[in-house]
């Protein structure tokens, strides 16, 4: 038996009812892997590296976005704010 002072959460491996959030992620999994190769060390990436990759991720325009980028589309959303960084 196991003891714990918080909340457990339990993540399946495959949903079939779930494919097309499985199909966001390893989408999102793929764009990181281009900047961050599977078995990257980030002990050793430099924070202005990670800051780099995002930004260019989150200004990438999507064609299921209507051809604009996830920070655009956000941005329009009202749920970042027109000072923050991109």
């Amino acid at each position: 038996m196991i003891r714990t002072t918080g909340q457990v959460y339990l993540i399946t491996g495959f949903v079939y009812n779930k494919k097309s959030s499985n199909g966001s992620v390893e989408n999102a999994n793929k764009m990181i892997r281009r900047y961050f190769p599977k078995g990257t060390d980030f002990a050793t990436v430099k924070q202005t590296d990670v800051v780099h990759a995002l930004s260019r991720i989150n200004n990438k325009p999507r064609k299921i976005l209507g051809y604009k980028s996830s920070l655009q589309l956000a941005k329009e959303k009202g749920l970042i704010l027109e000072g923050c960084p991109d």
